[in-house]
């Protein structure tokens, strides 16, 4: 079936560890013609008493599984920022974005912002990193709270892919991928599996 390219994670909410880290994942199923990134805006919602507290980062799917050679791309959407304001309320962070600043509070940010690194003078990468990236796989969202004492929670984060002109990415998702357990994450190894039914008598079933 054709859609646009908005994924939404299914794990949420997670509560945050004070301090630690927790991850989240969404898991994009085959889909048809294998499309890659091109363009890619990641929106969050994320509550919080100290929003200076956090690091957020984006993982991308792992190139050739967790035994190879080749690392994940990964990337600093949020470094610490918003000093001490509460919450963040649908965040989209675009590399066409703002930059962050601590004095717009983050519950008001309802626009597009760019990603940390896009402004480390270190490494300068934005969300552009990931163009050629197969769509398809589990990407990870990891927040860690650096100081203790103030707490809060994941409540949730989308990944929504563009195209070149930066319109909604139409796909198709691949045929027959399995939801058997109806979490909207398709084709799941541990999950999305069935048996094929057999007599209980040790004979063969047989048609009407």
């Amino acid at each position: 079936s054709r859609t646009t390219a908005v994924f939404a994670a299914a794990d949420t909410p997670v509560v945050l560890e004070d301090p630690g880290f927790i991850e989240s994942q969404i898991v994009i199923p085959p889909l048809a013609g294998n499309p890659e990134v091109t363009q890619l805006r990641v929106g969050l919602n994320i509550s919080h008493t100290f929003l200076s507290d956090l690091l957020v980062t984006l993982i991308g799917p792992d190139p050739d599984g967790p035994n190879g050679p080749a690392q994940p791309i990964t990337l600093i959407l949020v470094n610490q920022e918003g000093a001490d304001q509460d919450n963040i309320v649908n965040l989209r962070i675009a590399d066409d974005g703002d930059f962050f600043t601590i004095t717009n509070p983050f519950n008001n940010f309802n626009g597009v912002y760019a990603p940390s690194q896009l402004f480390d003078p270190t490494d300068p990468r934005g969300l552009a990193s990931f163009a050629g990236t197969p769509i398809s796989g589990t990407w990870t969202l990891r927040v860690e709270d650096v100081f203790e004492t103030d707490s809060g929670t994941l409540n949730s984060w989308t990944l929504n892919f563009l195209d070149a002109d930066g319109n909604p990415l139409v796909i198709d998702r691949a045929a027959n991928g399995m939801d058997q357990d109806a979490d909207a994450n398709q084709l799941e190894a541990a999950n999305d599996v069935y048996s094929a039914p057999r007599s209980t008598a040790g004979t063969p079933l047989t048609g009407p």
